[in-house]
């Protein structure tokens, strides 16, 4: 007969081992996007309704609004983060569709837009932007140039954006704010009112 001590660790390590295969298979979840799953502009995560880059560019232009590019990657926990908690937020899916057309652009995506006269990939196009970390947010005008505050420093934020800071980015730029006073002010200043 076995030794009873060694028969719990037999089946302890094949328990271990059975664990272990089953972590390394990929879970997907409804929230998540892969690169086999990547979201498409025109579909909607976090309720949002993302633009293609030269669309958005037009809508803006046709309307007299600024676009929000969201600089994306699929493998990236904080923009799902973002779908998650800011992009179903109420005010900032309503500062939104006010003053902005949202686009994204997928880091990874070999999809074409035409950028300067130049058709390049959306990977190129993250290059061109000068997009090093993501989430990337960046501000354009309808002719699809980066928009400047009053010193002269693009409006490009990296990182994650909690929903009540970009609900106060968001209303800087909207109302042209940032054409007149740099974010700070105008945060405390908003903050008073």
């Amino acid at each position: 007969m076995k030794n009873p001590m060694h028969l719990a660790i037999g089946v302890m390590v094949a328990i271990v081992a059975g664990i272990s295969a089953v972590m390394l298979i990929p879970q997907k979840s409804p929230n998540t996007q892969t690169s086999e799953n990547q979201q498409q502009p025109g579909e909607t995560a976090g309720d949002m309704n993302w633009q293609a880059y030269n669309n958005g560019i037009e809508v803006a232009k046709n309307n007299d609004k600024v676009v929000m590019v969201q600089f994306f990657a699929t493998w990236c926990g904080y923009c799902k983060k973002m779908d998650q908690e800011v992009f179903t937020d109420e005010k900032v899916k309503d500062n939104l569709s006010k003053n902005f057309v949202s686009v994204r652009v997928t880091e990874s995506s070999d999809s074409k837009v035409n950028y300067g006269g130049k058709d390049v990939t959306e990977k190129e196009l993250t290059s061109l932007f000068q997009v090093s970390g993501f989430p990337t947010i960046v501000f354009l005008d309808g002719e699809g140039k980066t928009l400047s505050d009053k010193e002269g420093r693009e409006l490009k934020i990296p990182g994650f954006v909690p929903a009540e800071e970009m609900n106060s980015i968001l209303a800087w730029i909207g109302t042209k704010s940032y054409k007149e006073m740099d974010y700070g002010a105008f945060k405390s200043q908003a903050s008073k009112s």
